[in-house]
């Protein structure tokens, strides 16, 4: 289906694994396949991998496809927690990436020094791994206790978050979105994520399992 949306305006494809807001990541069958269409069709392909260190089953970067054409583009906001720093960086040819930074130059002043020694102080440091493994478990522990729900869903293969899908005769998110929020919780529409997607809702598993377990009662309740 890829390749009938395809036409003579088309320059890039972008990808998103794992995924933003399924948490699924795609099988080295289809993205092998869709490297071979960019390569057919003479494409860029850009690649968001800011949840990659975040992958429990298989995840493969698209730099190891070997496509000269090919943009990965991630950040330190996920994996090293450092979501307020705002340092991201991109990973291409120095053909690309000497065009990015002219591009940059001009749209962007700098990221602040302290931030950049921070990001610098980050790299090799084996807290990585730690968040990794209480991340697995927390989201282990939301979709159990969504399995308890009969919440209907597909377990992640990484990232932060479940995406549940509400019952049919919930068909309007933000009712329910608002109606906790009064109680005290947030989570985020599945409408942010698109019109299509009104009776899903993505939860964060970025707390303490004390503090998932009271969000998740409530969101028991609320339903």
């Amino acid at each position: 289906r890829l390749e009938e949306l395809i036409n003579n305006n088309t320059k890039m494809i972008i990808l998103n694994y794992p995924n933003n807001p399924t948490g699924k990541i795609l099988d080295d069958n289809a993205m092998q396949r869709i490297m071979d269409l960019a390569k057919d069709y003479g494409l860029y392909v850009l690649s968001d991998e800011v949840y990659s260190d975040y992958s429990f089953n298989g995840f493969k970067s698209i730099l190891e496809y070997g496509y000269d054409k090919s943009i990965m583009i991630s950040s330190f906001s996920k994996g090293h927690a450092m979501t307020g720093f705002r340092v991201g960086y991109g990973i291409s040819n120095k053909n690309i990436i000497s065009k990015m930074s002219t591009i940059q130059a001009v749209a962007l002043t700098s990221v602040a020094e302290p931030m950049q020694y921070s990001a610098l102080a980050a790299i090799g440091d084996d807290s990585l791994n730690e968040n990794v493994k209480i991340m697995r478990r927390r989201l282990g522990f939301v979709c159990d206790r969504l399995k308890k729900m009969s919440m209907s869903f597909v377990a992640p293969d990484g990232a932060l978050y479940v995406y549940p899908q509400l019952r049919e005769e919930m068909d309007d998110d933000i009712v329910l979105i608002n109606k906790l929020l009064d109680l005290g919780v947030a989570i985020a529409p599945g409408s942010g994520f698109g019109e299509s997607y009104k009776r899903f809702i993505r939860i964060s598993a970025c707390q303490t399992e004390e503090v998932l377990e009271k969000g998740l009662e409530v969101l028991s309740s609320a339903l």
